[in-house]
């Protein structure tokens, strides 16, 4: 069992990533910010609550960081292993897509997800 907690704001929403056999946990917080964190031992909650500070940069003109939250705070995550796609989206109604290499890098080529009636 695992006891998270992030260092900017409250946990919206989580997501898990599988690469190269080890299993990461994606979080959204609350103030926009997307942490990530591997799965081990050493976050396990035996020692008690684990503090995720890896943070995911992502890049896009759309994605400002005003007053210490990311597009005026986070609301939800995804990733699809089939597509290797994260999906996210925040408080201002803005959502993105972006591909995911590998969890420890930035996140470029993302894209604003706009919907047409």
């Amino acid at each position: 069992m695992h006891h998270f907690l992030v260092p900017s704001g409250k946990v919206r929403d989580v997501t898990f990533v599988n690469q190269e056999d080890v299993m990461h946990m994606l979080c959204m917080s609350s103030a926009g910010h997307i942490y990530w964190q591997p799965m081990t031992e050493e976050s396990r909650a035996t020692l008690g609550t684990f503090y995720v500070t890896n943070t995911l940069e992502v890049l896009h003109p759309e994605i400002q960081d005003v007053a210490g939250l990311v597009g005026s705070g986070g609301v939800s995550i995804y990733y699809s292993h089939t597509l290797k796609i994260l999906f996210f989206s925040y408080a201002q109604g803005k959502s993105f897509l972006a591909p995911l290499n590998t969890v420890e890098d930035s996140v470029k080529g993302t894209a604003m997800i706009t919907l047409s009636a």
